[in-house]
């Protein structure tokens, strides 16, 4: 956030509350990005078996 915003806030308390906030927003969304990076791993080992029976067979 640019100063201006901050200085459009009346007081400390609001400021606080804000930065706080955003922090949680900012904080979720590191958790939503490690969540995505666990389920592609985990469907490139659901799929990786029939991958390599696929290549045994010689399909």
């Amino acid at each position: 956030m640019n100063r201006n915003f901050y200085k459009k806030m009346k007081n400390y308390k609001e400021i606080k509350e804000f930065s706080q906030n955003e922090y949680i927003r900012i904080a979720d969304m590191n958790k939503l990005n490690e969540i995505a990076i666990l389920l592609e791993k985990r469907n490139e080992l659901i799929e990786s078996p029939f991958n390599w029976s696929n290549r045994f067979n010689g399909s």
